[in-house]
């Protein structure tokens, strides 16, 4: 990849990043009426679609809203991650750091709620988490691999 493309992909991934993290941290800053809202808008939706999955006995709306949380960080995750192995820092070292802009992110992410008569949920933040993690290590065990059959 040149240089010329690799300096396009890190300013795209930049800017999906900013906006993934507008995303996340403006839903948190929604108050608790209008988060569950958005949440039962979400839940209504898909029990139209899969109404077999998405009833009350299996998947509620704070299932849903549980769910939200792990895939907001999972594309978090993935976003960060591309663009450390753009910037050719995802290595040992590197991937702690990712891990711990995951982590310092989830708990920003909750404690941003606390200031929008929402409570802050520890176990929250090890959902956010989890799917940050999740990505990180797909994405990385992905690199390596490529990096290994590519020797």
């Amino acid at each position: 990849m040149g240089d010329k493309v690799r300096k396009i992909l890190i300013i795209v991934i930049s800017i999906l990043i900013a906006l993934t993290l507008v995303f996340i941290h403006g839903n948190s800053c929604l108050s608790a009426s209008q988060s569950s809202k958005t949440s039962g808008r979400v839940y209504n939706f898909f029990n139209k679609i899969l109404p077999f999955i998405f009833n009350e006995n299996f998947i509620n709306a704070n299932v849903i809203r549980k769910l939200a949380h792990f895939s907001e960080f999972f594309i978090l995750g993935l976003e960060v991650s591309l663009l450390f192995i753009l910037l050719n820092k995802f290595k040992g070292k590197e991937i702690l750091l990712v891990l711990l802009i995951g982590i310092i992110d989830a708990s920003i992410d909750e404690t941003l709620q606390i200031f929008f008569e929402r409570g802050a949920s520890v176990i929250d933040v090890f959902i956010d988490f989890s799917g940050f993690a999740l990505s990180t290590f797909i994405t990385w065990t992905i690199y390596y691999l490529k990096r290994r059959i590519k020797r």
